[in-house]
């Protein structure tokens, strides 16, 4: 296969599959979990249910077939064999990267905002992404040939300036850690309320509701379909060490603006003033153990 067969009838493949993933796998547990259903990986911030395993299986079984010898590298796959991100390091293979429900939390807990992310990637690109809103039946897709499609209409409209004060979001994680809070009222930018899930908030960045975005813990399933999308429409999309990010880094962190001016004061007022926070290496070995 080569990158130019990524066109919209591989797209529109792809994002069926996605959806016929959320239609038998997802949607009959929502708001019907039974006792034994919901479990949780390195605390109760991180629940997985039946359906994010279920809807894994599902679609790798689908997405493999695609592309003979892809790779394929899962959410609940990595829970079970955390050297599956050595892959990226190792194979010049196709490799598709799933979530199978981002917003766990926000599905377990019968609310909105969850659904599944997927990225095709190969030699350290994204070449193609998928994103499925599944309450809202929001399905963005993106491929170099095809551009940004939101329900197959072209994904358009300029992005809007940076507001004064500046306005982002922040992982859940990190944005309790009364350090950074301090860190954040001197520097006099606001964060969005909430908890929402990558797939709600990196949407808002799309559309220029955020002027930036800061994570800590970067699985590559939890953003890297949004990196072209998001560079697409003029964002700087770095690890907090002004890299550009690798699939393999999970703990190098993630910083997005929406331009320049607003990149250089987040990464030197705030980020760099983070980075070695002793909270933020005890967070690390958690998932290091």
């Amino acid at each position: 296969m080569t990158t130019r067969l990524i066109d919209q009838n591989f797209i529109d493949t792809v994002s069926a599959l996605i959806k016929e993933a959320a239609a038998k796998h997802i949607m009959p547990y929502y708001k019907n979990l039974q006792e034994g259903q919901v479990g949780y990986k390195e605390s109760e911030l991180d629940p997985v249910s039946i359906a994010d395993r279920e809807a894994e299986i599902f679609l790798r079984e689908k997405l493999q077939p695609l592309i003979p010898d892809s790779g394929f590298v899962g959410e609940e796959s990595y829970a079970l064999n955390r050297s599956l991100l050595n892959i990226f390091d190792n194979s010049d293979a196709y490799i598709w990267v799933l979530d199978p429900i981002d917003g766990t939390n926000n599905f377990v807990g019968g609310q909105g905002g969850f659904g599944p992310m997927l990225a095709l990637v190969k030699d350290s690109k994204v070449l193609a992404g998928w994103t499925y809103n599944v309450i809202e039946d929001k399905l963005l897709t993106y491929s170099d040939a095809t551009g940004i499609r939101e329900n197959g209409r072209n994904f358009d409209g300029p992005v809007a300036p940076c507001t004064q004060p500046a306005h982002g979001f922040m992982g859940l994680k990190i944005s309790k850690i009364p350090a950074v809070l301090e860190l954040i009222n001197h520097i006099g930018v606001t964060l969005e309320r909430g908890s929402d899930p990558s797939i709600v908030c990196l949407y808002k960045l799309l559309k220029g509701d955020l002027d930036f975005l800061i994570f800590y813990l970067t699985f590559p399933w939890d953003h890297i379909m949004f990196h072209p999308m998001l560079r697409d429409r003029g964002f700087i999309v770095k690890n907090w060490y002004d890299q550009d990010p690798k699939f393999s880094d999970w703990n190098r962190g993630l910083l997005i603006a929406k331009n320049d001016e607003t990149y250089r004061k987040i990464k030197t007022e705030l980020v760099d003033k983070m980075i070695d926070l002793p909270e933020l290496d005890n967070l690390r070995k958690k998932y290091e153990d």
